[in-house]
């Protein structure tokens, strides 16, 4: 009897696996630690394997048009009637710096974009000093990173500057050739060498600010934080996949499941239809 059983469990353990499948996606780097805890949770449940790779929204749209991808995760707003676009997770922009002993600074989008394109080069300027009275501002210089990869976080903060400061003279895009500061690759990196780096800014998802300050945002009449629900500067992100894939289903199947068992740990990232 014991035999029986254990021969019935195995081919149905082969079955199972025989059954399993593969997906693979390309995407937004700030869902990138999400999208593989999930992942890894739908393997343990489901012995199905999804493989991400967080290259940017560019990349991961690009793979997907080529065939070379079965889904992306992306966060650049754009048309194509071939996709399916189904709402994932939100999270807000930072913009994060590293001021020794200073905190609760303030910024608006017209020292944003002042900042970002070397109009003010230090952090006592006069401008900034105005809004932070209260600060002790160093007489350093203003250290800027930012993403020289496709990115759906440098695509909304651009056209969010764009339509809200007098001074942005850059494009709105994935891409942006800065003319000055350092570019990383993901918000991950960036965000850890802000961190080392003292007396430096750059914009990343507020996901990956652990210890890092982030700037209030004085932006139509309010003070706002990453951490508020009034705060302006979001990243939406969406699964794209193409309508006729082979796979739709089992891709709708991963998606159907992250909605299910998405457990947010902290406010920094959250679903939204």
């Amino acid at each position: 009897m014991l035999r029986k059983i254990v021969k019935f469990s195995f081919i149905f353990l082969c079955i199972n696996l025989l059954n399993a499948y593969e997906l693979k996606g390309y995407g937004a780097t700030f869902a990138g630690d999400k999208v593989v805890e999930l992942s890894n949770l739908y393997k343990l449940k489901t012995k199905n394997e999804i493989l991400y790779f967080p290259i940017g929204s560019s990349g991961g749209i690009k793979q997907v048009l080529l065939n070379k991808a079965d889904f992306a995760i992306v966060d650049i707003a754009f048309k194509d009637d071939s996709l399916e676009f189904i709402p994932f997770i939100k999270s807000p922009i930072s913009i994060s710096y590293n001021l020794p002993n200073i905190s609760n600074l303030v910024l608006t989008p017209n020292l944003i974009s002042k900042i970002f394109i070397g109009k003010i080069k230090f952090w006592n300027d006069k401008e900034i000093a105005l809004l932070n009275p209260n600060l002790n501002l160093p007489n350093e210089k203003i250290i800027f990173f930012h993403r020289y990869d496709g990115s759906g976080t440098t695509f909304t903060i651009s056209s969010f500057l764009k339509n809200n400061s007098d001074f942005w003279n850059l494009e709105n895009s994935e891409f942006i050739n800065f003319k000055l500061g350092i570019g990383k690759k993901g918000n991950k990196d960036l965000a850890l060498f802000i961190k080392q780096t003292p007396y430096s800014i750059g914009y990343t998802s507020y996901y990956y600010t652990q210890n890092l300050n982030s700037a209030y945002l004085q932006y139509k009449g309010t003070i706002s934080h990453p951490k508020d629900d009034n705060y302006p500067l979001q990243n939406y992100s969406y699964f794209i996949y193409k309508k006729n894939s082979s796979k739709k289903e089992n891709i709708e199947k991963f998606i159907k499941f992250t909605k299910q068992n998405y457990n947010p740990k902290d406010d920094k990232l959250s679903y939204f239809d």
